[in-house]
C-alpha cells in the first residue's frame, strides 16, 4: 500500500506494513460521517389480548436520501437491560421489541409491546451522511 494520509495499526503490527485487516484506522477507506444523533424515550401501550402495544417514533432527516444509521432501543423485561442495536427477541420467544427503517425523510423507530401495562422504552440513534446502499 502507497503512502496514503493516516493510518493505525492493532498493538503488535507495524503500521509501515501492516495488512488492511491489521489496520484500526487508514484515511483510505470511507468512514461513516456523523449528520445527526439524539435519544429519548417513548411510552408504549399495553397489550390487549394477544396484540402488543406499539408506538412509532419518528425523526426526520430531510437528506433526500436513504442515509445509513443505526439504533440502539432498550427492552421492557428489565431495568438491567442495556440498549441493543438488534431487533431484541426474548429467550423462548418471537415477538419482536423494535424495528428500524429510513426513507429519503425520516427515520422511524417503531416500539412493541408484549406486557399487559405502559412501558416506557429508551432509545439512541444515529443517522450517518453516507448513503444507505
Amino acid at each position: 500500500m502507497s503512502d496514503f494520509g493516516i493510518k493505525i495499526s492493532q498493538p503488535g503490527y507495524d503500521v509501515k506494513t501492516a495488512a488492511k485487516e491489521r489496520l484500526v484506522f487508514s484515511s483510505q477507506y470511507d468512514t461513516f460521517k456523523l449528520f445527526k444523533s439524539g435519544s429519548g424515550s417513548q411510552a408504549v401501550p399495553a397489550s390487549v389480548g394477544t396484540t402488543s402495544g406499539k408506538a412509532i417514533v419518528t425523526i426526520a432527516h430531510d437528506l433526500s436520501y436513504t442515509p445509513a444509521f443505526i439504533c440502539f432501543t432498550s427492552t421492557p423485561y428489565s431495568a438491567d437491560d442495556q440498549m441493543s442495536p438488534y431487533a431484541y427477541k426474548g429467550v423462548g420467544s418471537l415477538h419482536n421489541i423494535a424495528k428500524y427503517y429510513v426513507d429519503t425523510s425520516n427515520l422511524y423507530i417503531i416500539l412493541y409491546n408484549a406486557i399487559n401495562s405502559i412501558k416506557t422504552f429508551y432509545y439512541r440513534y444515529h443517522i450517518y451522511y453516507n448513503e444507505l446502499a
